[in-house]
């Protein structure tokens, strides 16, 4: 289109334009794998009309709406200033902003930080979506000038895990009675010590990844105190557990990471699931665990506590690195007869970079013809061998007349992330 073509449009197509180019910044939004560096060169659709020609600036300027998706870099003075202008011309809209930083190695002293920062002050509250990239020489008292906040959805993002604490009480000194969505990357975390300070009564969805130690404070009861009303939660508990139970009710969705180091002859991966009281729970993953300790928990009746999973239909166990343990060690729990009663209403299964993988499906899918899990599809990612084991097992229960799950195997060896793997399907 050229721009006397562009010129002659009339005003609300030309917001129309401008709308459209910004629809996959909108959705990068709910992206909770963000980037926290600035990429140079990004497309703004409303930035780059608004430079075209004075009747197309004076149409797009004058539309609010096109000026409340707001970015910046915190580290780069120039676009401290063009966050001035969006928080103008967006005038009394609700904001979403993002605090980025810059790829560029800028040295800043925090009083400098702090004062970009304060940009949004006057405007605090009008944000209700921030996301906040900090660096790993940063402490968490860049973030006291926001603590007027009434956000609806807030990400943190500390690149290199910082030492520095972040402290939710101080954040929310007010509460958070709007709050929705927290998530939490490389920073330390700390649930509120303030009675009474409610900050998560209206949480959905709860992220505390790597490095906020959530293993190692009270992460159990205070999730289960306060967040009355989450249904997804991923949290990391690599750093270690401990008994506190997760009795959360509403809970739908959980993702849970833990190490090996943690799981041995004392503590199993029974006891780790023993850990959370959800009974609406509809879809668990679990990264971390080994395949023996996965058969245990596959073949177990009960938990210590007597808790179950009435509703989970999707579980899924996952490694990021193959793990071939299975190599040096043959032996495994045998699952004995029927399988998974804790999971009654169990219809998918997944194991990626599982070892025993082989075993598992062997003692899942094939002994017994009448006490096979009900297990519709089945997702595997593993080497030839275990594509051999699928197609056995797969042809002895067509030759028993038994139902056939559907298998989806992933083929490729060294997948660059679980989104790319491709699969095939038997």
């Amino acid at each position: 289109m050229t721009h006397s073509t562009l010129a002659s449009l009339p005003p609300e197509l030309l917001v129309a334009i401008a709308a459209a180019g910004q629809q996959e910044r909108f959705l990068d939004l709910s992206n909770p794998h963000w980037q926290i560096e600035a990429q140079p060169g990004s497309f703004r659709s409303e930035w780059t009309m608004s430079h075209l020609s004075r009747p197309i600036r004076d149409t797009i300027v004058d539309a609010s709406e096109l000026w409340d998706l707001t970015e910046a870099e915190l580290n780069a003075e120039g676009s401290i200033e063009i966050l001035k202008f969006y928080l103008q011309r967006s005038k009394t809209r609700l904001i979403y902003a993002t605090l980025r930083v810059s790829a560029r190695p800028n040295v800043v002293d925090m009083d400098v930080l702090l004062e970009r920062i304060g940009q949004i002050v006057p405007h605090i509250g009008r944000v209700r979506h921030l996301r906040i990239g900090l660096r790993e020489d940063w402490t968490t008292d860049i973030l006291f000038p926001l603590r007027e906040l009434f956000l609806e959805h807030l990400a943190i993002l500390q690149r290199g895990n910082s030492t520095w604490p972040l402290l939710v009480e101080h954040l929310f000194r007010k509460g958070a009675p709007r709050l929705t969505y927290l998530g939490i990357d490389g920073c330390k975390f700390r649930f509120p010590a303030t009675p009474g300070l409610q900050w998560g009564s209206s949480l959905t969805v709860l992220e505390l990844l790597s490095g906020t130690e959530a293993g190692d404070n009270d992460s159990g009861a205070a999730i289960s105190a306060s967040c009355h009303s989450l249904t997804h939660l991923n949290i990391d508990l690599t750093s270690g557990f401990n008994s506190h139970r997760f009795h959360v009710p509403s809970l739908q969705y959980l993702a849970i990471w833990i190490s090996s180091e943690h799981l041995n002859e004392e503590t199993h991966l029974l006891d780790v699931v023993d850990l959370f009281d959800t009974p609406g729970l509809i879809e668990w993953t679990i990264y971390g665990a080994h395949g023996d300790q996965i058969s245990m928990l596959l073949d177990a009746t009960s938990l210590p506590s007597a808790l179950s999973f009435p509703s989970l239909k999707r579980l899924s166990f996952i490694r990021l690195d193959l793990c071939l343990c299975d190599i040096s060690c043959d032996a495994m729990h045998e699952i004995s007869r029927p399988p998974m009663s804790l999971f009654p209403a169990l219809s998918s299964l997944t194991l990626i970079n599982q070892c025993f993988t082989e075993m598992l499906l062997l003692n899942l899918f094939y002994p017994d013809p009448y006490s096979s899990p009900a297990i519709t599809i089945f997702t595997g990612f593993f080497g030839m061998m275990g594509f051999g084991t699928c197609c056995w097992c797969r042809w002895r229960r067509s030759a028993d007349g038994r139902p056939l799950p559907e298998l989806k195997l992933f083929s490729s060896t060294t997948p660059s992330s679980l989104e790319d793997w491709q699969h095939t399907e038997l």
